[in-house]
């Protein structure tokens, strides 16, 4: 049998709304489920919980990103206030 091995590389971002708050990478890390502010991200969705212990989601800019959790995050740009 052959195969064909490939890697997906594609890069998106989110905008992040004044009023949201988000816990820094780090703090994230270290964070519940569920927590004010924790996140992660999946499939070019961004979900967090608010205050009140909702989750919300955010679409990331690039749609074609869809079909796997991002291999990394670089999240001081966005996080930082």
């Amino acid at each position: 049998m052959r195969t064909i091995s490939v890697t997906y590389h594609a890069h998106s971002w989110f905008e992040i709304p004044d009023d949201v708050f988000l816990l820094t990478e780090a703090e994230n890390m270290y964070s519940k489920n569920g927590d004010y502010g924790s996140w992660w991200i999946k499939y070019n969705v961004l979900f967090y919980y608010d205050k009140d212990g909702k989750e919300h989601e955010i679409e990331g800019s690039n749609p074609e990103v869809h079909a796997k959790r991002p291999e990394s995050i670089d999240a001081d740009e966005i996080l930082s206030t």
